[in-house]
């Protein structure tokens, strides 16, 4: 992938991942599909050592073009007008990918949030983000199961937060959103690490 990199000015998302450093983002967009959605609003902020570090967030109001799902208006609480004022994509999405760095990214359904700015970053600098990914949910999932594959489990992210015990921030907010899965990232992160030492402990005695 970075032999298709057209902006060398961008290298640094091949350099080696920080220590223990993670981003985690969102993105408000007006519909969900990923080859059509604007983006609305973007939301970021960075994970160190275990700790979400809420000093350290991104946000951004991103300046939509034509016409767009009258939901997505109703959902986000963004108006038209609103829409109209906030920065162009482009310097949006360059804003964001410096935010990261070669940060690994986090998400809840990251998949379609990474095609949205990959459809824009590739335009850009002729490659989408090479990050490594980590899905909220598939983690919440793993966390649940144990090996039980069989075992229906609950995915929504509302069921993730309540479960993990965590407190609600207004949803349909880019920034709250990612600190809101931030915090389940990191509250997963040790939960699934009390077990292993509890079954490491169980196979010492």
């Amino acid at each position: 992938m970075k032999k298709r990199l057209q902006d060398p000015s961008y290298g640094f998302l091949f350099e080696e991942e920080p220590e223990n450093e993670y981003v985690c983002f969102d993105l408000e967009t007006t519909n969900l599909d990923p080859r059509m959605a604007q983006i609305l609003s973007i939301g970021a902020v960075r994970i160190r050592d275990h700790r979400v570090l809420s000093s350290q967030k991104f946000y951004l109001e991103v300046r939509a073009e034509g016409n767009f799902d009258e939901e997505a208006i109703k959902v986000h609480r963004i108006r038209k007008t609103d829409a109209k004022k906030g920065h162009c994509v482009q310097d949006a999405v360059k804003q964001l990918v410096e935010f990261i760095g070669s940060r690994p990214i986090v998400g809840y359904y990251l998949e379609f949030d990474v095609a949205v700015v990959n459809r824009y970053l590739k335009d850009m600098i002729g490659i989408g983000l090479p990050n490594r990914q980590i899905e909220v949910s598939a983690q919440y999932y793993d966390w649940q199961t144990r090996g039980d594959i069989d075992r229906y489990v609950d995915l929504s992210f509302e069921n993730i937060r309540k479960t993990l015990d965590l407190p609600a921030l207004p949803a349909h907010n880019a920034v709250h959103d990612a600190l809101m899965t931030a915090l389940c990232f990191v509250k997963l992160k040790h939960q699934t690490m009390s077990a292993w030492r509890r079954g490491h402990e169980k196979q010492l005695n």
